[in-house]
This record gives structure tokens, sequence and C-alpha cells, in this order.
């Protein structure tokens, strides 16, 4: 059986990706990648999923 996560969990989950891809994002702009269109590729990557992580963390906390 598959335990749904609490919303109290996710929220803890989402909050240590925030600062993961905060890190991530960081270390891509200074260090960049050996090849600078997949650097770019990375980055972009990163930026969305912070943004969409923002968004479900600002939801959660709203519905507390």
């Amino acid at each position: 059986m598959v335990k749904k996560q609490t919303p109290e969990e996710l929220l803890g989950y989402l909050e240590n990706e925030q600062t993961y891809l905060k890190a991530r994002i960081n270390r891509l702009k200074k260090d960049g990648h050996p090849d600078p269109e997949v650097g770019a590729w990375y980055l972009k990557i990163a930026e969305h999923n912070y943004n969409k992580n923002a968004d479900k963390i600002k939801q959660l906390k709203a519905k507390k």
C-alpha cells in the first residue's frame, strides 16, 4: 500500500528541494558547464523547477 505524503511532509520536501535548486543555480551561474548550450539548458530547468516549487510552497502555506 502506498502512503501519501501529508501536507507537512510535502512542504518539508519542497523546502529541502528549494535549498538544493538554489545551490545548483548558483553553481551553474558561477562555474558554468563545459558545453555552454547544455549549461544554459540545465540552468533553465533548475530555475523553472525552483519557481514551480515556490508556487507550490506558497499554496501549501496558504492552506494552513
